[in-house]
């Protein structure tokens, strides 16, 4: 990611702290990528828990929670 999608990305969560709609919809980018994160490692034949929790411990530490704009919201 360069520097200044970096930037763009902390933009749009930091916006999305505030108002709903963008918080929708990084909520739901953010599951996306999850996502596809989960089915690269579930192809490698994990077990899907385990899948599942690398995928996120992968993602939440890309770019440190994306300079720490945000916290994540597990449901």
């Amino acid at each position: 990611m360069s520097p200044s999608s970096l930037g763009t990305e902390q933009a749009i969560r930091a916006w999305g702290l505030n108002f709903q709609e963008p918080s929708k919809i990084i909520e739901d980018e953010d599951k996306q990528r999850i996502e596809y994160l989960f089915q690269l490692i579930l192809s490698m034949g994990l077990a899907e828990l385990v899948a599942l929790q690398y995928a996120r411990v992968i993602y939440y530490s890309r770019g440190g929670l994306f300079a720490q704009a945000v916290v994540p919201r597990f449901k």
